[in-house]
């Protein structure tokens, strides 16, 4: 699940991911949004087609990196 994607943003250099039609929800937002905070390689995240409300949404655009990640909801 979730789970395993948080340890692999978390603790690779994954620069594209794509999590379409994952069944993530707002609580996987926010372990997203917690793993890119030490991740500094990802460029790109796709997130189309999962059960992430604005509050979840708002989890992953609190990420305060130097480098823009393009993510795709």
């Amino acid at each position: 699940g979730i789970y395993q994607f948080y340890d692999l943003i978390k603790k690779f250099r994954v620069q594209n991911l794509s999590l379409r039609n994952c069944y993530v929800n707002d609580m996987g937002a926010k372990m997203i949004g917690r793993a890119l905070t030490a991740n500094k390689s990802l460029t790109t995240l796709n997130l189309c087609y999962n059960k992430i409300s604005c509050e979840g949404a708002s989890w992953i655009a609190k990420v305060n990196k130097d480098d823009c990640v393009w993510v795709k909801l």
